[in-house]
């Protein structure tokens, strides 16, 4: 049997902030991408992933299209969580590769690596 892939309800945070900003009903697309909202008041839960982007791609075409919500939310959003997975960090690279690392606790599919090409 397959792991079901799970990612932390952190994830949603800036897309939910951004729907509450332009006034969406964010309880109704999450309901259709069957994720309680009451299953959002503990932010560190696991959730399906797959339900959760689910969820941002029904939250993006719902307002527009999926491209533009996702833009619209990066600007908009709260993305400090991925502050918080590169912190403190005296280089890009180690920045990085902590957050290649550390992305692993937030999603249990995520997968990042650096790699190195001869100049």
């Amino acid at each position: 049997m397959k792991a079901i892939p799970l990612i932390r309800g952190t994830q949603l945070e800036p897309y939910l902030t951004f729907l509450n900003t332009i006034g969406a009903d964010s309880e109704t697309l999450l309901e259709k991408s069957y994720l309680s909202p009451q299953l959002l008041q503990d932010q560190e839960l696991l959730l399906p992933e797959y339900q959760v982007w689910d969820f941002i791609e029904r939250a993006g075409r719902a307002n527009g299209s999926a491209l533009e919500f996702g833009l619209w939310t990066g600007l908009e959003g709260n993305f400090d969580f991925l502050l918080g997975l590169m912190y403190p960090s005296l280089t890009a690279y180690d920045a990085l590769n902590k957050l290649s690392v550390n992305t692993r606790r937030h999603s249990s599919q995520a997968s990042f690596w650096l790699t190195t090409t001869p100049t």
